[in-house]
């Protein structure tokens, strides 16, 4: 019932080398008197791999079956950098260090997986590490091959954390329309006190509820104070000595000049939520900005996290070489978790809108290409 690749791990200690299933030898190797042998088990016949070795004097295979304590504190410091800085895309791009060529490479591969976007690019990127691990087993030459393998799975993982700074808003959805009422007031020629509050009061005749809006009530507080102002300055106005005239009368110009700049910012402001509603009622074509998708970023952290697992151990196997078969059995005890989590993503996406979740996952892939070309033009 194991997989291919499994091998039991020591329970010994200090840690001492085990043969593979099928082997008649026993628990502990015979004493070699080469001490670089000691502590080994003859393997079964036909069972070479990467990360075998063979006695020189008798010319027998040994697997070592090695603790992982060291892959562990490699997995958690790996994953543990990541965290610190996940929330920010240029410190990403800094920790994962990756070249034009790598990014230009991802970039193709997303625009490749035409069916279901970035779920197509997970599943493909699976596939391929578990076929190449499968090969493992009947050529150990391609051990060689180990650290490409562990670098373009650093690509699915730099994939899955940028797709969480998405779906958090940390990077903004660029494709697809987008209308920005806040920033891009409607120009309107400058109009005078009289004409603003003639147009509020054709529209409080269409909408009689308008006359509670904040807006609509200052500008009438702004009327009265006017009609007050003017009242005074009449009544006033007779009285006044010729010499006091232009001061007297610029001292109310001033005060009408206020409150006209108060009506103005009101009818602006009322303006400007207009066409806050009028970008509410247009349907984004960019379904990252039709739907809610922050709920996506707990699920892109958790296969984050697990492709970091994968990714730590790939590179520990390739820097020991040696000490590497139980290693890589542990990723291939991962496979059904690791295919559940981006099937999870698919089906996450199928909640969203009614087609199987295919325009969300192309959706998404055409954000990271927007996403990673902009890293791309950074660094050229």
């Amino acid at each position: 019932g194991r997989h291919p690749l499994h091998i039991a791990c020591p329970t010994e200690n200090p840690p001492t080398y085990r043969a593979l299933s099928g082997t008649t030898a026993s628990r502990r190797a015979p004493r070699i008197d080469t001490s670089a042998s000691r502590g080994r088990v003859p393997a079964a016949a036909g069972a070479r791999c990467a990360g075998d070795q063979i006695d020189s004097q008798r010319g027998v295979r040994y697997i070592l079956a090695v603790s992982n304590e060291e892959l562990n504190r490699r997995i958690r410091g790996d994953w543990f950098e990541l965290k610190e800085c996940y929330d920010d895309i240029y410190e990403l791009e800094d920790v994962f260090a990756f070249t034009v060529d790598e990014l230009g490479a991802v970039v193709t591969d997303l625009r490749t997986s035409v069916e279901q976007g970035v779920t197509e690019y997970k599943q493909h990127s699976l596939r391929s590490l578990f076929a190449y691990l499968d090969s493992l087993r009947y050529d150990a030459k391609k051990f060689d091959e180990l650290a490409d393998h562990a670098r373009r799975f650093s690509h699915v993982l730099y994939v899955t954390l940028v797709q969480r700074l998405l779906a958090t808003g940390a990077v903004p959805v660029r494709g697809g329309e987008h209308h920005d009422g806040d920033e891009h007031v409607t120009e309107e020629p400058e109009m005078g006190f009289k004409e603003i509050v003639e147009e509020i009061r054709e529209r409080i005749k269409n909408n009689p509820q308008l006359k509670q809006h904040p807006s609509v009530k200052n500008i009438f507080m702004q009327v009265n104070i006017y009609k007050r102002e003017l009242a005074n300055m009449r009544k006033l106005a007779p009285n006044i000595l010729p010499e006091k005239q232009k001061a007297f009368l610029a001292n109310f110009k001033h005060t009408f000049d206020e409150i006209t700049a108060k009506v103005r910012d009101q009818y602006r402001e009322l303006l400007r939520e207009d066409e806050r509603e009028a970008a509410r009622e247009v349907v984004p074509t960019n379904p990252l900005k039709r739907y809610d998708i922050t709920r996506m970023a707990k699920l892109f952290e958790d296969q984050a996290k697990e492709f970091s697992v994968v990714r730590s151990t790939l590179a520990f196997a390739a820097e020991e070489r040696y000490k590497t078969r139980d290693i890589l059995a542990s990723i291939a005890e991962r496979k059904e978790r690791l295919e559940l989590l981006v099937s999870t993503e698919q089906d996450a996406y199928a909640q969203f809108e009614p087609e199987g979740g295919r325009l969300m996952g192309r959706a998404f892939g055409a954000e990271l290409i927007i996403v990673l070309n902009r890293q791309i033009s950074r660094m050229k």
